[in-house]
């Protein structure tokens, strides 16, 4: 089955409330006709769209007999499906007052409708409306759209209700993002086989997320490896995505072979921890109440980022490069930890759809401001001197690389998570290189990885000559060791030297032999103590090695001489037990708690480490 594309071309009715001399738009009603809008139910007359009609000319009826003085005004956008509404059994007033354009490029998107809506009401003084009512079927595709749309509404106390079109029963959801409310119905088939239809539904949402992950388009009994040509990098990656988007057991003890697969492990796993029963219903979120004073911690992190800005909401900046003599922006970000934060994780609402997002429960940004170069350093600089305390690292700041596949929102709310986790009391400053995020885009992470060598050296110089932080200490992860290596070998042949407290190195998808051979010996006397983390369970850095055609530095085991190497491998790290799976670092507590010890410098001798020799050669291990 080929997925399907949903094309946005809505319905608008908008009413109009007369009342002494001054209208007021009361009401904004948007269907979404997409194919499945018209398909019908099992072989029965109800569709989505005879749903929503129905809804509209009830709530048009009772709005006459209340409200005699009400003008309604029907308008169609798009005239692919002109043809199926004429042969419905239409209200007359409302069929007469029906309008049919074409559509346009600028209103194709739900946000963009709502915007010239509201550039409509305004040119006739009709400046608000005090409900939305929003129908259309229910897809991961659709609702995620819609809910982000939505979430940029700038209408206060706005009643907005979203009836959408499913195959399963399910109840309303209240959700409040602290300026509207929203309030999700659902509509739905009459009920023949739920179990069928729900794997129906959820076997589109798989395939959306796949599309969406890889720009591949996907069929149930597509494999992985063959039909869709993903390698085994790749494949770990997206299955343990979609997994832990349908907040399911990610703990595999065999591989998933094909999309049909994926979707019957996820069915499973639903079932047995209780989120569907055995009729195909699902058990909704439950609703997200407006944030409580004391309901979440507030981790503030600086950033540093050669990336491009970018328009999008909640995107920040984008997967592209920066140019120019300002490539480098900076600023602050404060992001809510709930108090229930298990360490390790960065605990994320159901399919990632923000609109969901509660600060009791998830991780998350609240809020981003971009600083100018000299405001930047002087706001770190009051950091540091207003959070001073008894603690030594107080003073500290750390500044952390991220790795492949890591957009700039993801890669805040990780280092967020590592200060929070790591109890740091510092400066916690993150370098953001434009990474894709994107699965498919190793190669060309790796060309901006290298081409961001020159942005990191700078403002580690900056950092070093502006900031009144006592010491300084470098972590990287994965492909951003390519980044961190880079910049200090450039620093290194500037004859710059002990600049640094400590770097740590962990899972470094970097060439072993690069480093053992010529970069290691010519920078470790940039810094007092130098750490790599490693793991031979380290699936990632396994396919790197295959892609590569060398061993990479994080995997397994090379003999450094100066360098305090750390073998992860007894630490129970399988490629399904995070959906992070490379990234161990951040998500074992052993592993947390160690690396909080090699901050604080306390030697690897003195931490919970058993050595292991190999001839002359020591290297620590995490006891089994």
């Amino acid at each position: 089955m080929k997925i399907r594309q949903f094309l946005l071309l809505p319905v608008t009715l908008i009413s109009f409330w007369i009342a002494t001399g001054t209208a007021e738009a009361t009401q904004l009603i948007v269907v979404d006709l997409s194919a499945s809008m018209a398909e019908q139910c099992n072989q029965t007359s109800v569709t989505a769209l005879s749903v929503a009609i129905s809804n509209i000319q009830q709530q048009h009826k009772w709005k006459r007999k209340t409200q005699p003085s009400l003008e309604v005004d029907y308008l169609f956008v798009g005239s692919g499906d002109s043809e199926y509404l004429k042969n419905q059994k239409l209200n007359f007033k409302f069929k007469r007052r029906l309008k049919t354009l074409k559509p346009t490029s600028a209103i194709l998107q739900i946000n963009d409708l709502l915007r010239s809506v509201d550039e409509a009401l305004i040119d006739t003084n009709q400046n608000k409306y005090t409900s939305i009512a929003i129908y259309t079927t229910d897809t991961g595709r659709t609702m995620g759209e819609m809910l982000e749309a939505l979430s940029g509404i700038d209408k206060k106390s706005a009643v907005i209700e979203i009836y959408l079109f499913s195959q399963t029963k399910k109840p309303a959801v209240s959700i409040s993002n602290g300026l509207n409310n929203y309030k999700v119905n659902f509509s739905h088939c009459p009920e023949k086989d739920g179990w069928k239809a729900y794997l129906n539904e959820l076997e589109q949402t798989v395939i959306h997320s796949i599309e969406r992950e890889t720009g591949y388009l996907a069929q149930p009994e597509d494999s992985f490896s063959g039909d869709l040509a993903l390698d085994a990098y790749t494949t770990y990656q997206l299955q343990s995505k979609i997994l832990s988007e349908h907040r399911v057991n990610t703990d595999l003890d065999s591989e998933i072979a094909t999309v049909f697969d994926l979707v019957n492990y996820i069915a499973k796993q639903q079932q047995e921890s209780g989120i569907v029963s055995k009729d195909g219903v699902v058990v909704a979120d439950r609703a997200i109440t407006k944030p409580e004073p004391d309901s979440a911690y507030v981790q503030q992190i600086f950033y540093a980022t050669n990336r491009k800005p970018s328009n999008e909401p909640e995107v920040f900046y984008s997967g592209e490069r920066a140019y120019g003599d300002n490539a480098i922006k900076y600023g602050a970000c404060k992001v809510a930890i709930p108090k229930n934060h298990k360490k390790g994780s960065i605990e994320r609402p159901l399919l990632g759809l923000r609109i969901f997002k509660d600060p009791k429960e998830h991780v998350y940004i609240s809020e981003v401001r971009e600083l100018e170069r000299g405001k930047f350093f002087a706001t770190m600089n009051q950091h540091l001197e207003e959070n001073a305390s008894d603690d030594d690292m107080s003073r500290h700041t750390v500044v952390f690389v991220h790795g492949f596949n890591v957009k700039f929102y993801d890669a805040v709310l990780r280092t967020a998570q590592l200060a929070h986790d790591y109890g740091f009391e510092g400066v916690p400053v993150l370098f953001s290189w434009p990474s894709d995020g994107q699965l498919l885009g190793y190669a060309s992470d790796r060309e901006d990885a290298t081409w961001s060598v020159q942005y990191l050296e700078n403002f580690l110089l900056e950092l070093k000559e502006k900031s009144l932080t006592k010491k300084i200490h470098l972590i990287a992860h994965s492909m951003g060791n390519q980044v961190l290596l880079g910049a200090l070998h450039q620093l290194k042949l500037k004859n710059a030297d002990e600049l640094f407290e400590s770097v740590i190195l962990a899972a470094p998808d970097y060439d072993s032999e690069l480093f053992r051979d010529q970069v290691g010996p010519g920078i470790l006397s940039l810094a007092k103590n130098w750490t790599i983390y490693t793991s031979e369970n380290d699936a990632a850095l396994e396919i790197s090695s295959k892609v590569n055609s060398v061993q990479r530095l994080g995997s397994p085991v090379t003999q450094i001489d100066g360098v305090n190497i750390i073998d992860a491998s007894n630490v129970e790290v399988t490629p399904w037990s995070v959906p992070e799976f490379h990234s161990y670092y951040a998500s074992k507590q052993p592993v947390i708690d160690d690396m909080v010890a090699t901050l604080q410098g306390v030697g690897p001798d003195k931490r919970k480490l058993k050595p292991v020799v190999t001839g002359e050669y020591r290297y620590w291990q995490f006891s089994n």
